[in-house]
Formats: structure tokens, sequence, C-alpha cells
């Protein structure tokens, strides 16, 4: 039987992550699926390069990671500063690599 971890709604909190990878990793899980909402926060590239770093695991792109991604490209314009800042925060790769996600 195989072991699956979700994760879903991380928001770039990396003390929660961590936290939570360490879990999974205790547990013998096989796959980790991320359900999206993945880096819609403060530290985005740490999120990303511990997420990416997983051996086994598949992404979807919520709701956040496609903000990220329109906003970046100039497809939407943030309405909010919150909408303006967390984008920022995001550096090439990171959004290279919510831009490769599948949507959901």
């Amino acid at each position: 039987m195989r072991r699956v971890a979700v994760v879903s709604d991380v928001h770039a909190n990396v003390p929660a992550l961590t936290a939570v990878l360490a879990e999974i990793e205790g547990a013998g899980v096989d796959l980790v699926v991320s359900c999206g909402d993945l880096t819609w926060g403060a530290e985005p590239d740490r999120t990303v390069e511990l997420m990416a770093g997983l051996p086994r695991a598949l992404f979807v792109r919520g709701n956040g990671e496609r903000a990220v991604v329109d906003i970046h490209r100039g497809v939407r314009r943030p309405s909010t500063e919150r909408e303006a800042w967390v984008p920022r925060q995001h550096s090439d790769a990171s959004v290279a690599f919510v831009a490769g996600i599948p949507f959901s």
C-alpha cells in the first residue's frame, strides 16, 4: 500500500511547512501531493526550495500561484497592496516553478 501525504494552503509559511515535512519524512510517505496555494505569502522562495527538493511530489496550481504568475506577466494588475507585495517576494526561479505547475 502506498502512503500519500496531501499538503494544501501552505501560503509560504516556512515554519509550518518545515514541521509538516518532518512529519511526512518520519511517516515513510511515498508521494506528496500539493493541492495549491503553496507560495502566496512571505517566504515563497524558501517554500519552493523545500517542496521542489522532495523526491516524489505532484503539484496542482492554486489561485495564489495563478495570481503570482498573472501579476508577474502583467496579465493582471494587483488590486491591493498585498496583491502587489506578494509577487515581488518571488524570485524569477520561483515564478518559473509555479508557472510550470498545472492548473487545478
